[in-house]
């Protein structure tokens, strides 16, 4: 079993969803983590800037970390990349938002070993990153 195969089987029984689309919301999720410098910090600054420290804090020291609901997902990370993964998924925005927010909590746990937030993804989690060209469709004519 991989590294976030459980987060992608709670997901997937949560939502309804088979292992594919699982897959691609949590590959293009990381792609978009992956391929922005400092991603993760970025990503965690944009709740922290909306008034979700508290939260953040949370997913990075706490046993239990704090939920969060799609649409703040849709707030601090931006609506234009939910829409980008919903499309490569086949789904709707609405369960996009709501999977990837019901996933994050755990993901960035695993993330961030002893709340250490890494300036890249830890090597085990790139297998799970979807290569640029097919997240943005780069090179694509």
């Amino acid at each position: 079993m991989g590294t976030l195969d459980t987060i992608l089987q709670e997901v997937g029984d949560r939502f309804g969803l088979d292992g594919t689309k699982t897959k691609s919301l949590l590959s293009d999720f990381l792609s978009i983590i992956h391929e922005t410098p400092n991603g993760l910090s970025v990503f965690l600054d944009g709740f922290r800037n909306a008034g979700y420290s508290d939260t953040v804090f949370s997913w990075l020291h706490d046993a239990r970390p704090r939920p969060i609901s799609g649409t703040v997902l849709e707030a601090s990370m931006g609506r234009d990349h939910i829409v980008r993964i919903a499309s490569k998924a086949g789904l709707s925005i609405s369960t996009t938002s709501s999977a990837i927010a019901f996933m994050l909590p755990g993901l960035v746990q695993r993330l961030t070993p002893g709340g250490v937030i890494l300036t890249l993804l830890p090597p085990d989690i790139l297998p799970y990153v979807r290569p640029t060209s097919m997240v943005a469709g780069a090179g694509a004519d």
